[in-house]
């Protein structure tokens, strides 16, 4: 990490484009918290193709090699001081991967902060039940309460609900499908809960553009009692306590978004706004990205 006070480089990443909230509200506390006196802040999606996603990969072991490939390109075409994986599916994965055990660019992955928020609220009441909503890739890999059940949360009281195929929906801005797909995917994970009291996590940054219809859909079912978790603000949060508490005069921001498959027109209509609403700036940089095809390598 450089001296506080001089430039950074930022990657921040993900297997699509909810990431990309995530970078901007970074892009606005860098500007508030003026901890530094230049940032380049670069998002790259590390989806490896158009018709490929992670979740559609056969296994762990492909999907770790995909990524391990996209996060060598990164480190040696960007030059990043750190790189944020602001995505459970690829957080969930990292440690599989052979940069992590080769790289010495600082890596913060997603996964930590939800489990810590998720904890610290579910000690609070031995009754309730959370629903942790998330990608196939992330359930898979039953890290969420793997990890709570080491502090001491009952399996019971955690359940996953597979969201499979609703961040893609999410991207396209089918406001009535996803609609209609959260409130299946409430209704089938409510149906385990036995009337106790339950919150809601939202395991994948994707949901953050959509926290509105999940809160809609809970509020639906008279067990939920308000509270719904989503690590995206908490990773921000957590990524600047790293840095002394010190301010410059002025913090110049540089932000690019990348990615090697196309963002359509439908993508950005479907995204514009919501980001404009955090950080003009990232929209901005979301309309006028920067397509390189082949910036890593990938097969499958």
């Amino acid at each position: 990490m450089k001296e506080m006070g001089k430039e950074i480089k930022i990657v921040t990443t993900d297997s699509g484009l909810g990431g990309l909230s995530i970078t901007a509200l970074l892009a606005e506390r860098l500007k508030k918290e003026r901890q530094f006196e230049r940032v380049n802040l670069t998002f790259f999606n590390c989806r490896p193709s158009d018709e490929i996603g992670y979740d559609n990969l056969p296994d762990n072991e492909t999907r770790a090699s995909v990524f391990s490939n996209a996060l060598y390109s990164i480190q040696d075409k960007l030059k990043p001081d750190i790189i944020l994986i602001a995505c459970n599916t690829l957080s969930v994965i990292f440690d599989k991967t052979d940069f992590s055990k080769k790289t010495t660019v600082p890596v913060i992955g997603i996964v930590s902060n939800g489990v810590n928020e998720i904890y610290e609220y579910m000690k609070t009441d031995n009754d309730l039940r959370m629903i942790m909503f998330a990608t196939p890739t992330t359930v898979i890999s039953n890290v969420h309460r793997k990890m709570l059940e080491e502090r001491g949360i009952s399996p019971d009281r955690l359940i996953y609900q597979e969201c499979r195929g609703l961040a893609g929906e999410i991207e396209k801005g089918a406001e009535e499908k996803v609609r209609s797909m959260i409130e299946d995917f409430m209704r089938s994970a409510a149906s385990e809960t036995v009337r106790k009291p339950i919150s809601v996590s939202l395991l994948c940054t994707h949901f953050d553009y959509v926290h509105d219809i999940f809160r809609e859909e809970a509020g639906k079912i008279l067990s939920f009692n308000g509270k719904i978790i989503n690590p995206n603000s908490g990773m921000v949060a957590n990524f600047l306590n790293n840095f002394p508490e010190r301010q410059v005069s002025k913090t110049d921001i540089s932000i690019k978004v990348m990615t090697q498959t196309r963002h359509t027109r439908e993508m950005k209509r479907a995204l514009v706004q919501k980001l404009e609403d955090t950080s003009s700036a990232v929209a901005s940089a979301f309309e006028n990205d920067i397509l390189e095809k082949n910036f890593f390598e990938y097969s499958f």
